[in-house]
């Protein structure tokens, strides 16, 4: 059996010491590559944007809710960049509930300080 590597992320919750906001809301990130899904990219901003929704939205399905990279991709990552340095207390990854949460497996969180 063929081993597919894919990185699917719904939405990513950075919370700091002494904030209650989400540090990485509406940040620039950026991800190896982007899977596009009926013409439409999985683009990595649909990690930070807040929106929690877990299971595809209704047919058409014209309305994009999670990031991907692109099927095969052996060196996947996504990264976010907050703009300034937090003391970080937690990191929230919300998966796909319908399909797909087996991509998001053996995954590794590090912080780095350099710009994306």
């Amino acid at each position: 059996m063929e081993e597919l590597s894919m990185l699917i992320l719904l939405n990513i919750f950075i919370l700091c010491h002494g904030l209650r906001d989400n540090v990485a809301l509406y940040k620039d990130s950026r991800q190896s590559s982007t899977h596009y899904e009926s013409g439409s990219p999985g683009s990595p901003f649909l990690a930070t944007d807040g929106n929690k929704q877990q299971v595809a939205y209704q047919p058409p399905f014209d309305q994009l809710f999670c990031t991907s990279t692109i099927t095969n991709d052996l060196t996947c990552w996504w990264a976010v960049d907050l703009g300034q340095e937090y003391s970080i207390n937690s990191v929230t990854i919300f998966n796909r509930l319908d399909c797909c949460s087996k991509y998001v497996r053996q995954m590794i969180v590090s912080s780095e300080l350099y710009s994306i």
